[in-house]
């Protein structure tokens, strides 16, 4: 969709186009790209948890130093070739929870807390190695760790700025700032390597909001756009976020809980429960056809189930890490049961065809014959914005919502006309200071107007297009200007996956080649053009 008056970037038409996202793409005014409404027959992120069906999790939770030892001593092939024997369709590992020992390393962890390589964090890269040994077995990673800091570490709470006790405490959006730089951490370290996160201690009462939840999504999404994302509410199985993918699921007695369908409000079904008598036991609590019942009625309605497994920890008992056979034989028996996506998951029909990317590129201060897609120019030609709009659609028979940059970008997010989102002027860019200073100014006593006060923020409270579209299945992306407010109303805060802006506001003059004045990007390449910069960043996030 190319409105009229809003073109840009003419160097992305180059690109590909890929039907998995949506994405933003820059120039030096500023841009931003969403797509269409996909189809039902349209590939989803959870579609790999839906035809997995079935998965295993493992408490893996070193409590002190002799713990992080038995990390060294984990015994990755044996782990693996139990999982393959299971037919695990994917695998959950805790990075850590409560003691404050985790089982990889983490410099932005260690950078705050002050402690040293090695001291709480294992030097050995654990689910690195079982990712390594589990993708030629066709077994995706997943990740577990809590919302907050460990709660018996009160070093570790104290460095990130939170009460100190024994138990969950209260965060807020400054803590999960501060707790989404460990996630992104290893997010970037892992790539498309881990293919979701399971959040514990997602609850209302620690303060646990749709802020933080999309704070720790775009940390844990960082490194991996397509990952997954859920958060804990507790014990139930519920949509608990706009910005999850998936439900926890957390259940202790799950065989009355069934799904209606695949969805949850827009989250993929999906349950996690325990085989022994308690989270990571190595006994068995039910007979096999109980799970066998449960889990084949749950998967038949596109539903995905996880159980939890316990891990050895004593050598004299077998090897590290691995699993009871007793619990691993009933794990069989239900993939057994509940088969696999290649002989039951349903197939879309082969004539239906996908729809493409739907770029959306919003330039300011660009008239209807600026480019050749709609007017004559002798100056210049626009062959690629031209190539683009023939492949796909314009969009002409309406009026912009307004002539400035702050107002038309609020319509677009929320369908609203500026009178109703109240951003009538371009002033979202400007420090709160200085506003309440303009505000106290008066006018002249002969002024005879009346001058409207604009809203300076896009606030949370309104239901963008990016949020509809996420909770559709779409990887959403955002680059180039956003002119909407700072953090907490940026683009994360609105419904965005990815947000790579070149300025929250105008860029000071000279600023669109590198090396860049702003301090929030670094070049790639001497003199590389911030138009380069966007194009390149959202074709990669579209062919991620």
């Amino acid at each position: 969709m190319i409105p009229h008056e809003n073109l840009s970037s003419p160097s992305f038409a180059r690109r590909r186009a890929n039907p998995r996202a949506a994405a933003a793409i820059a120039c030096a005014a500023g841009a931003f790209l969403l797509p269409l409404a996909r189809g039902a027959d349209e590939p989803r992120a959870t579609d790999w948890l839906r035809d997995a069906r079935l998965g295993v999790f493992m408490h893996f939770l070193p409590g002190d130093p002799a713990g992080l030892a038995k990390v060294d001593a984990f015994d990755v092939p044996a782990v693996a070739a139990q999982l393959r024997e299971m037919g695990a369709g994917y695998f959950v590992l805790t990075l850590g929870q409560n003691s404050g020992f985790f089982n990889s390393p983490n410099r932005a962890y260690d950078r705050i807390t002050g402690y040293a390589a090695g001291e709480r964090c294992a030097r050995r890269d654990l689910p690195l190695d079982l990712q390594r040994a589990l993708a030629p077995e066709g077994i995706k990673l997943m990740l577990y760790l809590p919302c907050q800091t460990p709660n018996q570490d009160r070093r570790a709470q104290r460095a990130f700025g939170i009460r100190e006790g024994p138990a969950d405490q209260p965060i807020d959006e400054a803590f999960a700032r501060k707790w989404a730089e460990v996630i992104a951490e290893w997010s970037v370290r892992y790539g498309d390597r881990v293919a979701g996160w399971w959040f514990d201690g997602g609850y209302a009462h620690v303060g646990f909001n749709e802020a933080i939840g999309r704070i720790y999504a775009e940390a844990a999404k960082r490194g991996n756009p397509r990952a997954i994302v859920t958060f804990n509410p507790g014990v139930k199985l519920v949509r608990h976020t706009r910005a999850e993918d998936y439900t926890a699921g957390e259940l202790n007695d799950p065989f009355d809980v069934l799904p209606a369908s695949r969805w949850v409000d827009g989250s993929q079904w999906h349950a996690l429960t325990f085989l022994g008598s308690a989270w990571a036991r190595r006994d068995v609590r039910h007979p096999v056809e109980r799970w066998v019942a449960w889990a084949s009625a749950a998967t038949a309605k596109g539903g995905a189930v996880t159980l939890d497994l316990g891990p050895t920890w004593d050598e004299r008992t077998g090897p590290i890490g691995t699993f009871d056979a007793a619990q691993a034989a009933q794990v069989k028996a239900v993939r057994a049961a509940v088969g696999t996506a290649s002989a039951n998951a349903p197939r879309p029909q082969a004539a239906a065809p996908r729809k493409p990317n739907v770029v959306f590129i919003l330039a300011d201060d660009l008239g209807w014959a600026d480019t050749t897609l709609y007017g004559r120019t002798k100056f210049y030609r626009t062959p690629n914005v031209d190539r683009l709009a023939r492949r796909g659609m314009t969009f002409t028979r309406a009026y912009s919502a307004s002539p400035l940059c702050s107002p038309t970008r609020a319509s677009i997010m929320t369908g609203l006309s500026p009178a109703r989102t109240g951003i009538t002027a371009p002033v979202c860019h400007v420090p709160e200071a200085l506003l309440e200073a303009a505000a106290e100014t008066t006018a002249p006593p002969d002024c005879k107007a009346t001058v409207c006060r604009s809203a300076t923020r896009l606030v949370a409270d309104y239901f963008t297009l990016a949020e509809a579209l996420k909770a559709a299945g779409y990887a959403t992306g955002h680059f180039g200007k956003w002119h909407l407010g700072p953090q907490p109303y940026s683009p994360i805060e609105h419904g965005f996956d990815v947000d790579v802006p070149h300025w929250p506001g105008p860029g000071p003059a000279g600023s669109y080649v590198a090396p860049w004045r702003f301090p929030s990007f670094k070049e790639r390449a001497p003199a590389e053009h911030i138009e380069d910069r966007m194009a390149a960043e959202a074709a990669a996030f579209i062919d991620a």
